[in-house]
């Protein structure tokens, strides 16, 4: 079984996909490419019948996948979910492609921290004084120092 998936490549797998979207009952799915078991948290976004969920390998694998998907097949919709990792600080432009959303499953509370309503919570909570935006900036700005160390 190893040795099979070691063989599979974005080809492969997009005949195989285009084999499955042509079944009547896929015609109208979402395509959504995700790097692994761990990143199905998505599924809460969609109606279970609406998607077809496709890709489970590395993210330049799925992304591949889905570059191929959308030059072969242009109206089928097709979404990424993938993990940024340290992206941002090797400069990478995640914003190119408006159906690939990038996640730091590593750095959860991260994405939670960036979210309006989660530092209001937080602020309230904690009750922090003083000027909250530039509190938050004072926080940022130590951990982008904090990720360089972990990248």
């Amino acid at each position: 079984m190893a040795a099979l998936r070691k063989s599979m490549n974005a080809d492969l797998m997009l005949g195989q996909l285009i084999m499955k979207l042509n079944r009547p009952e896929n015609r109208k799915k979402v395509v959504v490419w995700v790097e692994g078991k761990d990143w199905r948290f998505y599924r809460k976004l969609f109606e279970e019948d609406k998607i077809l969920e496709f890709g489970m390998g590395g993210g330049d694998f799925i992304l591949e996948g889905h570059n191929k998907l959308k030059k072969k097949c242009p109206m089928q919709l097709s979404i990424v979910i993938h993990d940024a990792d340290f992206l941002r600080l090797n400069g990478v432009d995640l914003t190119a492609d408006p159906n690939v959303f990038y996640t730091d499953a590593h750095d959860v509370e991260m994405m939670m921290m960036k979210h309006p309503d989660v530092r209001k919570d937080i602020c309230d909570t904690f009750e922090v004084k003083g000027d909250r935006k530039r509190f938050y900036e004072k926080v940022f700005g130590d951990l982008y120092y904090l990720s360089y160390f972990k990248w």
